[in-house]
């Protein structure tokens, strides 16, 4: 680390991600990185939290760097001396525990579902590597750190839709404009005095709206192709 910049020397031999010793050569490489970074009085992830970050299989494109946001406000919130006793405890034991690769490599899988299925999963540290949820009862589809973020996203957009469809209302005739509005309130907004029922049915509108953009949406990878490509096509036009 030197004047701001970042420089990784990597002096270790590099390994596939299916090799028996991969995981711990991993689990190695976060803690130094994370002890080194703690010593400089940075506010990092714990080690299992960079672990996760690197192996969870439901981190893609278009959600890196909604993750990555969301993890430095989850250290911007940190003091690198404020990790507790039982933290400290926790993160030795993760350094040092087995992770089984696969599901074939888990000792006694039904035990650990019977645990999960209680509530008692702080020690199944193979989730994130296998893709499956904190129960073990399915897969995981979107990264453990977003999953309360959502629908905190979704109303914020619906927010802002509500936004413009007043916008819009206000450019046609007045009559148009108070039928319009009306009929946007009963869809969108929330009646100070609504029935649980009504309530239900709202946000059950509101999950279908938006997951019919989310249909619509241009991946991040193939937008980027796009931009690309008309960029070098701009280039040949002008020679």
């Amino acid at each position: 680390y030197h004047n701001g910049n970042i420089y990784v020397i990597d002096v270790s031999q590099s390994v596939e991600h299916d090799h028996v010793h991969a995981l711990e050569f991993l689990r190695k490489d976060c803690t130094n990185i994370t002890d080194f970074f703690r010593k400089k009085g940075v506010c990092t992830l714990t080690v299992k939290e960079l672990f996760d970050f690197v192996t969870d299989i439901t981190i893609n494109e278009d959600n890196i760097d909604h993750y990555l946001e969301e993890a430095m406000t989850l250290t911007s919130t940190r003091s690198h001396d404020e990790v507790t006793d039982q933290q400290k405890i926790d993160e030795q034991v993760f350094k040092n525990s087995y992770i089984p690769r696969t599901l074939d490599e888990v000792i006694d899988y039904e035990r650990d579902i019977i645990k999960a299925q209680k509530g008692d999963s702080k020690n199944l540290l193979y989730q994130t590597v296998t893709g499956l949820k904190t129960d073990l009862t399915g897969p995981q589809q979107t990264p453990k750190l977003l999953e309360n973020t959502d629908d905190c996203n979704r109303l914020q957009e619906d927010i802002e839709s509500n936004k413009d469809s007043a916008s819009d209302s206000d450019n046609e005739s007045s009559e148009s404009e108070n039928e319009g509005e009306s009929s946007n309130k009963t869809k969108s907004y929330r009646p100070r005095e609504e029935s649980p029922d009504s309530k239900r049915e709202r946000k059950k509108i509101i999950k279908e709206e938006q997951r019919e953009k989310r249909k619509n949406k241009i991946p991040k990878h193939v937008k980027k192709r796009k931009e690309k490509s008309g960029s070098k096509n701009t280039k040949k036009g002008k020679t």
